[in-house]
């Protein structure tokens, strides 16, 4: 044979190794990636499974948190809420030997309920409107902005004053939606109102909430946090309210009553207050994997006195 055709077979035998090569090589890279696919879905439905799991777990802890709930106040008296009370403190149900399933407890009444702006009759209750004004005042941000807060949650379409805002102002302001004449759900809604930003709720955020379920006025002088209790009347201080979260950490208040004697600034009959608290929000969390299930409730007390899950 020549050298020409040899060299001719050896570029052929050249070519047919580099087609075998590259045929190794697509079908390595096919097998690859077939294989991470399976383990990807094999990887997705473990999470599901993990998921429906974690739920399941954060469930069975339901009938535990109304039994905390609805327990009777020791003694036979009436019952008063405080941060001391066995449902404000962390609670840890056991679901094997070695998982557990965590519950928090909060009690809607420690905040100022935007939705109470408004009363059961449709009529704009001046006690939250002060509140939520004072609570402006103490951030010096303007008072003017609860007058858009009312006209979103109240049920008609008339603009409240020159402060207020219905449908035909934020449709001048190229908003992209208009009041719901609802109640608020979230305190994000809060921040697409006229006058409102995401800083203005961030400032005054410890002291509200925005819970549909329970629009009454009363705080929790027991659980508030100061900067709602600063809020109830003109005439708090700093320096009451100091003197309210010693008192109440050493021996909750057992009644209004008892605290209108201690403390002159909220003597009034016109502020409302309360010891109870009749709304709970209740989170429970649990983890099966690595995959943590979270099932958030509303909680309210029935015509029985009794608490059921509303949400």
């Amino acid at each position: 044979m020549s050298w020409g055709g040899r060299s001719q077979v050896g570029n052929q035998q050249g070519m047919v190794l580099l087609i075998v090569l590259v045929s190794i090589a697509l079908i390595s890279s096919l097998i690859y990636s077939r294989v991470e696919g399976q383990r990807f879905q094999i990887y997705r439905v473990e999470n599901e499974l993990n998921l429906q799991q974690a739920q399941i777990m954060a469930r069975s802890a339901i009938p535990e948190v109304l039994r905390v709930l609805n327990q009777p106040q020791e003694g036979g008296g009436s019952r008063v809420d405080s941060l001391e009370a066995a449902w404000a403190q962390p609670l840890e149900i056991p679901w094997d030997r070695e998982q557990v399933v965590e519950v928090s407890i909060i009690d809607v009444s420690r905040w100022i309920n935007l939705n109470s702006l408004m009363d059961s009759s449709g009529t704009l209750s001046t006690v939250t409107e002060q509140r939520l004004q004072r609570l402006l005042e103490q951030q010096e941000l303007s008072i003017e902005a609860v007058e858009a807060v009312a006209d979103w949650i109240d049920a008609d379409s008339e603009r409240r004053g020159i402060h207020g805002a219905e449908k035909l102002e934020y449709q001048a302001l190229g908003a992209a939606y208009v009041p719901t004449n609802g109640p608020l759900h979230t305190l994000h809604e809060l921040a697409l109102i006229k006058g409102w930003d995401e800083e203005m709720v961030s400032l005054i955020r410890p002291a509200i909430t925005a819970n549909a379920h329970c629009t009454q006025a009363e705080i929790n002088i027991n659980t508030a946090p100061p900067e709602a209790l600063l809020a109830l009347s003109d005439e708090m201080n700093p320096v009451v309210v100091e003197s309210i979260l010693e008192l109440r950490e050493s021996s909750p208040f057992q009644s209004v009553d008892e605290m209108r004697s201690e403390f002159a600034e909220l003597s009034a009959q016109s502020i409302p207050l309360t010891t109870e608290s009749d709304c709970y929000n209740v989170k429970i969390s649990a983890t099966a994997g690595k995959v943590r299930g979270v099932v958030k409730l509303a909680i309210k007390k029935n015509g029985n006195n009794r608490f059921v899950i509303v949400e």
